[in-house]
Formats: structure tokens, C-alpha cells, sequence
């Protein structure tokens, strides 16, 4: 009588792999030297190190890239490549909580929630993303961006929904400086904008959760005709970074990932990244007067705003050089 064969033993499960940043952390104290200083340092500063490469993070720490490839190595990756990529999948766990207000914000063992105390505890939050993402912005690609919106024959935006005033921001400030600068609300008009971009010029995509279709799309056909892409997002891991030469990251409080905090984008973090970015380009490409400002300004003067002042009104005192506020 034939034997039935064994039944076959379920394959067992893969066994999960550690995410990026906790598995440096558990490295951590037995790494010395170089390696403990590379460790250091992505776990401080994950943000700023996403993107990198392998030249520019070693520079950025001040370690040779043979010292970044060797730490990778000693982490169990093959390379610097995968470990680039699981630090980016580390951090892109934010994705789904790129732009909410943490209930702990709003919510504490206090009794006397009023509107006053909310309004005040919103004003710390943004202060706490603004010094969040001062502290976390690469120099190296603040850099770049810099350089490319100063090279640039054109910059378009493209932006919807609640990051719309940024780019609309971005594109008034520029052409207030002379920089032929473009963003509209239609996704058509900002397709055809890229479609007649070339190498030189710059696509500046912005989404808080870095999934919008529209920015991605856009700077996808922007890299295509050989332009600059820029992105700036609240989550460096998302679909956005992967069509971008540069990335620029706002964040929130809870820049730790933690599990029970949801990640707090903030659309001030981001005019306010905006608003620096200009400033810098105008240094470099003007100095401190660029003549394209008083023309306009008085244009906009003579053309938009009252001719007469009122006898009891005071006369608005000049405006500094690099102030290119409008009539509103």
C-alpha cells in the first residue's frame, strides 16, 4: 500500500525587517569612531540626510564615502543605495499623516478649553514647526535650490488645494524680482507650462502629504524636457521626492515618528521656507537693491493704487529694498 507523503510544513513567515532607524539605534553603542559618528547623526538628523548622496551626506558629516559605505555594510545592507532607500521608507511611514492636527494638541486634562487658550496653543504648535524645520533644512540643498532658481530662464509652480497660496506666494515674490516666474490654479495651464520647459529651467512642485497627482505629474513631464525639479513636502519618503532633484521638507513637533502623535505639516512652516528661499535668491542674483522692484513698485503705485492721499491719512513709510509686498 502506497504511503501518503507528508504533508508540506507551511514556509515560514519572512521575518520582519527592522526599520532603518531602529536598527542604527540598536547599533549604536557598540559603533566607535566614524561609524558612531555617521550613526549619530542619521538619527538626529534622518530628515536632512534623506536624498542625499553617498558625496554630499559624507560631506555633510565631515566622513570619507568609504567610511558611509562601511557603515551601511556593518548594518547588514549591501550598500549605501539600501540604506538610502530604507531610510527613506523609515520616514515615508508619515505619508498618511502628513498634514493633521494631533488630537494632543487640542485635547489635555485641562477643564477650561476656550477659544483664547486653543488660538494660543496653535500659535506655539507653528512656532514649534518653524524651528523644527529651520533646524532640519540640508544646507546642501538649500544650496541647490538656490542656485537653480538663480540660473533659471523660467520657474512654474505647480500646486492645489491648501498649498495653492504657496505657490502663488513663490511666484509673486520671483516676479517682483525681475524672475520670470508662472503658477495658476488650472492643472491644464500647469501641464502646458511644463510641457514648454527646458534644461535650465525650474518645476517647483509642492504637496503637504507629497501624493498629489497634479505635482507629481508635473514635475514627472518637467524632468522629462530636462528642467530643475524642486519639490517641497511634509513627508521627504513620498512619491513626490522620487521625481525631484531637490527636496524640501517642512515639519512638525513630533519630528520622531512617534506612533501615538500624527505628524503636524505646517502650511506657515512653508510660506515661511518659501519667503527664505526668495530672500536668498535675491541676495545672490541682485545684492542689495535689485532694480526690476522699484520699476514695478511704482508701476503697481501709479496704477493700482489711490493717487490722492486722504488729509488724515499718514503716508506709508519706504519700504525696504528687499520688501516686495503689493497694495494687499
Amino acid at each position: 500500500m502506497r504511503q501518503r507523503a507528508p504533508s508540506a510544513e507551511p514556509a515560514p513567515a519572512p521575518e520582519a525587517r527592522l526599520d532603518c532607524l531602529e536598527l542604527i539605534r540598536q547599533h549604536l553603542p557598540n559603533l566607535k569612531g566614524t561609524a558612531r559618528t555617521i550613526g549619530t547623526h542619521l538619527l538626529t538628523r534622518p530628515w536632512e540626510s534623506r536624498g542625499l548622496t553617498v558625496s554630499d551626506l559624507a560631506a555633510t558629516i565631515g566622513v570619507s564615502e568609504n567610511a558611509i559605505v562601511r557603515f551601511s555594510q556593518a548594518l547588514g545592507y549591501s550598500g549605501y543605495r539600501e540604506l538610502s532607500n530604507e531610510l527613506a521608507l523609515s520616514l515615508g511611514q508619515a505619508v498618511q499623516r502628513a498634514f493633521s492636527i494631533p488630537s494632543e494638541a487640542l485635547l489635555t486634562v485641562e477643564t477650561d478649553q476656550t477659544s483664547p487658550t486653543i488660538v494660543r496653543r496653535m500659535f506655539d504648535l507653528q512656532g514649534q514647526c518653524l524651528q523644527e524645520t529651520a533646524h532640519h533644512l540640508s544646507d546642501v540643498l538649500i544650496e541647490r535650490a538656490v542656485v537653480a532658481l538663480c540660473q533659471a530662464r523660467r520657474v512654474v509652480f505647480g500646486a492645489m488645494g491648501g498649498t495653492a497660496p504657496i505657490a502663488q506666494l513663490g511666484a509673486f515674490r520671483l516676479l517682483m524680482y525681475g524672475i520670470d516666474a508662472f503658477w495658476t490654479s488650472d492643472p491644464y495651464m500647469t501641464m502646458a507650462s511644463a510641457g514648454i520647459l527646458q534644461a535650465g529651467d525650474v518645476a517647483f512642485g509642492i504637496s503637504h502629504s507629497g501624493q498629489s497627482r497634479l505635482a507629481v505629474e508635473f514635475l514627472q513631464f518637467a524632468r522629462e524636457r530636462g528642467a530643475t525639479t524642486i519639490a517641497l513636502t511634509a513627508v521627504p519618503g513620498s512619491p513626490l521626492t522620487t521625481v525631484a532633484d531637490v527636496v524640501l521638507a517642512v515639519f512638525g513637533p513630533d519630528v520622531e515618528l512617534s506612533q501615538d502623535l500624527q505628524r503636524f505639516g505646517s502650511r506657515i512652516s512653508g510660506m515661511a521656507l518659501i519667503e527664505a528661499l526668495v530672500a536668498a535668491v535675491a541676495v545672490r542674483k541682485f545684492g542689495a537693491n535689485p532694480p526690476q522692484i522699484a520699476v514695478t513698485r511704482a508701476k503697481i503705485q501709479q496704477t493700482l493704487e489711490p493717487s490722492t492721499v486722504h488729509p488724515h491719512q499718514r503716508r506709508r513709510p519706504a519700504s525696504s529694498p528687499l520688501s516686495v509686498d503689493g497694495p494687499g
